[in-house]
C-alpha cells in the first residue's frame, strides 16, 4: 500500500475509528510508530498517544464473544509466559539482579500474568534476597506450562527482542536502541555468536560503532535488525510499562 500524498497537517487531529483500525492493522504487521505515522500522514505523537493509552496492546473489543476473548487472553498470556520464563533463567543472574523482579512483577501481573510467584513478588514490601530468589525460581516453573505451543525463548533472544519492541513502541529511538544492544554485546563479546539473537546483538554494536567512529548512515541497516529483533517477542506479549521496567532494570 502506497503512502498518502496529502500533506501532513500541523495540527494533531483525533484519529477516526477507521484510522484507529488502520493503526492496529499496521502495528500488528510489525511497522514501527514513525513508519506507521509517516505512511498514514499523521503525527507520530498522535499514534504514540493511542498506543501509550493501551500500553501497546490492543484492548479486546467489547462486542467479541466470550469464547474468542478467552482464546485471545490465552494467546497473550502464552507470549508473556515465554518472555517471563526466559528472563527468569538463573544462569543469567549476573546480568539481571533478581531484586529487580519486585518491580518487573508489577507489569507482569497487570498484563494478566497472575502466577502465584508473580503476585508474591509484586506485593513484597521489602528486599529479602532469599525470598525473592525463591519466588523467581517458582515463577520460572509456574510460567512454563502457559507457553502452550510457543517454543522456549533464549535469554538473549528475549533481551534482544525487548529492545526491538521498545524501538517499535517508540520508547527508544534508533540510536538509543543500538546503544542498548551495544551494552548487551559486552556480556557476550567473549564468544562468537551462537544464534540469530546474538548475531543481531553483534550487528547492533557494529551499527553503533559505524556511526560513532566513521559517521556512516546506518538507518536502513539498523531499522532492519531492530525489526527482526522485535519479532522474537510475540504480538501483545508485553506492553510499554513492562518494556520500560526491563530497560531500567537491565539495560
Amino acid at each position: 500500500m502506497m503512502a498518502s500524498t496529502r500533506p501532513l497537517s500541523e495540527k494533531r487531529i483525533r484519529l477516526t475509528e477507521p484510522e484507529v483500525e488502520e493503526v492496529w492493522r499496521r502495528w500488528r504487521s510489525g511497522q514501527a510508530i514513525k513508519v506507521l505515522a509517516r505512511e498514514m500522514r499523521r503525527h507520530p505523537s498522535t499514534v504514540r498517544e493511542l498506543l501509550k493509552r493501551c500500553g501497546g496492546v490492543r484492548p479486546v473489543a467489547r462486542q467479541v464473544g466470550a469464547r474468542y476473548a478467552a482464546t485471545l487472553r490465552r494467546v497473550v498470556r502464552a507470549g508473556l509466559a515465554q518472555v517471563v520464563h526466559s528472563l527468569t533463567d538463573s544462569q543469567f543472574g549476573v546480568c539481571f539482579d533478581t531484586v529487580d523482579w519486585m518491580d518487573l512483577a508489577k507489569p507482569v501481573v497487570a498484563l494478566g500474568g497472575d502466577w502465584p510467584a508473580a503476585l508474591e513478588l509484586a506485593a513484597m514490601p521489602s528486599i529479602w534476597r532469599p525470598s525473592i530468589e525463591d519466588a523467581v525460581r517458582h515463577l520460572r516453573v509456574q510460567s512454563k506450562p502457559d507457553l502452550g505451543e510457543l517454543p522456549l525463548l533464549g535469554f538473549w533472544s528475549a533481551v534482544c527482542g525487548l529492545i526491538g519492541r521498545s524501538w517499535r513502541l517508540g520508547i527508544l529511538d534508533q540510536d538509543a536502541a543500538t546503544a542498548r544492544l551495544d551494552i548487551v554485546w559486552r556480556h557476550i563479546r567473549d564468544h562468537e555468536p551462537r544464534d540469530r539473537a546474538e548475531e543481531l546483538i553483534w550487528e547492533g554494536m557494529a551499527c553503533l560503532e559505524l556511526v560513532r567512529y566513521l559517521d556512516e548512515d546506518v538507518t536502513d541497516r539498523a531499522s532492519a535488525l531492530l525489526s527482526e529483533a522485535d519479532r522474537f517477542i510475540a504480538d501483545d506479549a508485553v506492553d510499554i510499562a513492562f518494556c520500560e521496567t526491563v530497560l531500567e532494570a537491565f539495560l
